[in-house]
């Protein structure tokens, strides 16, 4: 998917991959997202002068086993309590990445900043997630 791609499909509401990861055994890690309109502006004022989309607040983590299976983990912003900035898409960059580790086992990196307007005060930080979506180590507060 080329950087030209993402601006259609996101306005499209359709769903779409930011991040693909592959555990050592084929296993897929998946981090997806939607377009949400509603978040443009603040987006856009954080990243000025770029303009910005703004995606839905959900962390949406598929895995998808070598039997095709699929085991999805869905975290919602008002309990990760990550800085809005991480759910703007400005061309083809996202704040949020996803890191596979051990099985079962998921590194989510994300963006930090006590200013969301003043990119000097961004620091990238993380968490350790397991498959059934339980924060095991966070660097949030």
């Amino acid at each position: 998917m080329g950087k030209t791609d993402l601006p259609s499909l996101a306005i499209g509401h359709q769903p779409f991959v930011v991040n693909l990861q592959t555990y050592d055994d084929g296993t897929i890690l998946a981090l997806i997202t939607r377009y949400d309109k509603t978040q443009n502006a603040n987006c856009s004022s954080y990243l000025k002068p770029n303009p910005a989309l703004g995606l839905e607040q959900i962390l949406r983590i598929r895995i998808i086993q070598l039997d095709g299976s699929v085991k999805e983990i869905n975290l919602n912003n008002a309990d990760l309590k990550l800085d809005p900035l991480n759910y703007c898409l400005r061309g083809a960059k996202f704040a949020i990445q996803t890191y596979t580790l051990q099985k079962p086992f998921i590194l989510v990196t994300y963006v930090n900043s006590t200013n969301s307007y003043d990119p000097t005060t961004y620091e990238e930080w993380g968490m350790v997630i397991d498959w059934n979506g339980n924060i095991l180590r966070c660097d949030c507060d």
